[in-house]
């Protein structure tokens, strides 16, 4: 039952992150009952602690590759069965506005707070932390590979005598297959959040009087600098912040507009800037520094975990930081990891692009997306850092090969989107030499990355094939299906919507660099491009189960004494938690199954329009049966049949994969 690998490695990030496998029904949305239990875990554990947890079954990883992770059988697992395909959920790292780093906790989807502090179950990340160092110093990624072709064939679920070979029209057409998914800007910065983290302490009320008495029989006359010189501030604050108070931050708050040279590397950074609900603006003021940059402190403002007091401050009126120039990205297309509101976001293209931080933050439906600045969507946008990002999968960190060596070039510049400049082939020799390498972050597939050194398709929104699941399936994530669609864009903003990549030659043209040496996937390549072809859906490529797997009753998985008595052990409730998740767990994926098997065109209804499952159940009795074999037959469409074979087993375990370290920072009211 164990997610975690049962020996710690020697150099990821030594700390927790969820890890949900959909095979097993083991969706976010059945974690309720484990909620209160999985925020007592450490979230930083010890070796002892780690064996003790490493056996327990709960929905678990390594923060390996910073992300909260959930697992599929996609389009990654129809070419490799021993594969699953990863959807980054969330960050598990992210910077506060005081600039301290923040797991974001176990909590699959938290409710962000009406207050702009962070949401329970999330921690401060200690220096002590194994594998801090290697945060903003390295790269964390999964991936999204638009391969075709598995080298056998997948049985899937209710086709238990065949098994298919996945594909996709025109192949060709999308010269953009190696995919980044990550909710890390250009590969390896920390999503930025306005809001400030406090820890739950007792003393917290008492610590906040003093700060504010303090400030109150200052000597008469003196200023917020001089305060906070007189009162040692950089030593004060920290122990204010160890016992449950933060200092709201002024202007030295990590939201400060950025100065970017021409060649977008970063020049300075300007004071921080206003945020409602921490700071109340007393007073503005002429200055040519942005609109909202805090010009002064009135007076300083506290949190804790119950209450905000703003700081009171002054700030410039001066110009807007939204560039009126940059194309915007068109919400009705899918953005899964975008908040819905048009022109908040923008395609960063030209330096003064990023002059506005991106920021992120908390839907009320708990998913983690970004609500402002210079737009971050590796999966749909070609980045000036996304070559290097798929090159440096061939070079692993000296001394950790489960990371991705962050460049230099990359750490001191931003990354603006780009015309595409190369082609990403089929390659069966790649595949094979990969296969040596379970560890390799591309594993499996054949994808590799040729320079062509001209434009190969138009800045733009590159879209995946047709049927291709998002980062977020919709029909796992109804909520995220309003994300892009909820409203029409403004007339105004129409002109500068990003338009859909063209290629800048036929695919015919870049169809020549594939190197396809075996016969089937020959045959299959060739039926991508001659022939329609249906991509199966993404809950059309669950492995095939027999019936003894699908009925398995929860009260089999808690027979072990000894397993009842480690869980008692970890938490007296985790037992009854467990075996209501689980039991919810696998009732999904029963009901899952069964309309896969059965009602596959309720499911596709569901998909098409963002029904959960529950609602999808409800659509199979009244959709005529014809709906149904006509879905069946669909999903067959242009894949290519071989007989069944052994195929090997899901793997339990995750491969290997990469991370990232930021800069050492100091503390909130230090310098920048």
């Amino acid at each position: 039952m164990s997610q975690l690998p049962t020996t710690l490695p020697d150099a990821p990030l030594l700390a927790l992150a969820g890890r949900w496998d959909l095979t097993k029904g083991e969706h976010p949305h059945h974690a309720a009952a484990l909620q209160e239990i999985m925020a007592t875990l450490p979230l930083f554990p010890s070796r002892e602690e780690y064996q003790e947890l490493a056996s327990l079954g709960l929905p678990l990883g390594l923060a390996s590759n910073g992300h909260h992770l959930v697992l599929d059988a996609g389009p990654r697992h129809a070419g490799n069965p021993g594969l699953l395909d990863e959807m980054p959920l969330a960050p598990v790292f992210v910077r506060d506005l005081c600039g301290r780093v923040i797991h974001t906790g176990l909590n699959p989807l938290p409710n962000p707070p009406s207050l702009p502090i962070f949401p329970s179950g999330c921690a401060d990340v200690p220096a002590s932390m194994g594998g801090a160092a290697y945060l903003e110093n390295a790269i964390f990624s999964s991936w999204q590979l638009l391969d075709v072709a598995p080298p056998a064939g997948v049985a899937l679920a209710g086709e238990p005598t065949v098994q298919l070979r996945r594909a996709y029209a025109s192949p060709a057409s999308y010269p953009y297959k190696i995919r980044p998914s990550t909710f890390y800007a250009d590969g390896w910065r920390l999503p930025q959040i306005a809001r400030v983290f406090a820890r739950p302490h007792p003393a917290a009320s008492a610590m906040a009087e003093a700060l504010m008495h303090r400030w109150a029989t200052r000597p008469e006359g003196q200023d917020y600098e001089a305060f906070y010189e007189a009162v040692n501030g950089a030593n004060w604050f920290e122990e204010l912040f160890l016992t449950g108070v933060t200092v709201i931050p002024t202007m030295e708050a990590y939201n400060g507009a950025n100065q970017v040279a021409a060649d977008f590397t970063l020049q300075g950074v300007e004071a921080g800037r206003a945020v409602p609900g921490l700071h109340t603006v007393v007073r503005e003021a002429d200055s040519p520094l942005p609109r909202g940059t805090i010009l002064s402190v009135i007076a300083p403002g506290f949190a804790t975990t119950t209450q905000v007091v703003p700081a009171q401050v002054e700030v410039s009126r001066g110009p807007s930081l939204e560039p009126t120039d940059a194309l915007l990205p068109n919400l009705g297309l899918p953005h899964p990891h975008l908040v819905p509101q048009w022109g908040s976001c923008w395609l960063p293209t030209q330096p003064q692009h990023f002059a506005a931080p991106a920021l992120w933050d908390w839907l009320p439906s708990g998913h983690f997306v970004q609500v402002s600045g210079p737009l971050w969507c590796p999966s749909h946008y070609v980045y000036a850092s996304t070559g290097a990002m798929v090159r440096a999968t061939r070079k692993p960190m000296e001394g950790c090969e489960s990371l991705l060596a962050l460049p230099d070039k990359l750490k001191h510049a931003f990354a603006p989107v780009l015309a595409l400049t190369s082609y990403d082939t089929l390659n069966e020799r790649t595949r094979l030499e990969r296969a040596e390498n379970p560890n390799h972050p591309l594993y499996g597939t054949a994808l590799d990355t040729l320079p062509l050194g001209q434009t190969t398709a138009s800045l733009g929104y590159h879209p995946l094939p047709s049927g291709w699941p998002q980062p977020h399936l919709a029909v796992y994530f109804p909520e995220t299906r309003a994300l892009g669609t909820s409203s029409q864009c403004p007339s105004n903003l129409v002109p500068r919507l990003a338009p859909l990549v063209t290629a800048a030659k036929p695919p015919s043209e870049f169809a020549k660099h594939h190197q396809v040496l075996s016969e089937p996937f020959r045959t299959t390549l060739a039926t991508c491009n001659h022939a329609p072809v249906a991509l199966a859906g993404p809950t059309d490529w669950l492995p095939d189960l027999p019936s003894s797997q699908l009925q398995l009753n929860v009260k089999r998985l808690f027979a072990s004494r000894h397993y009842r008595a480690a869980l008692t052990l970890q938490h007296g409730q985790l037992p009854a938690a467990m075996f209501k998740f689980k039991e919810a767990s696998l009732a999904w994926r029963r009901l899952r199954y069964r309309l896969c098997i059965k009602y596959p065109a309720a499911l596709q209804e569901a998909e098409t329009k963002g029904l959960n499952l529950g609602v999808a159940e409800g659509l199979a009795g009244v959709m005529p049966d014809d709906a149904h074999t006509q879905a069946h037959k669909i999903r067959q469409i242009g894949l290519t049949r071989v007989p069944v074979t052994n195929a090997p087993a899901l793997h339990s375990q995750p491969l290997p994969v990469k991370v990232k370290k930021y800069r050492t920072i100091k503390h909130a009211h230090g310098t920048r």
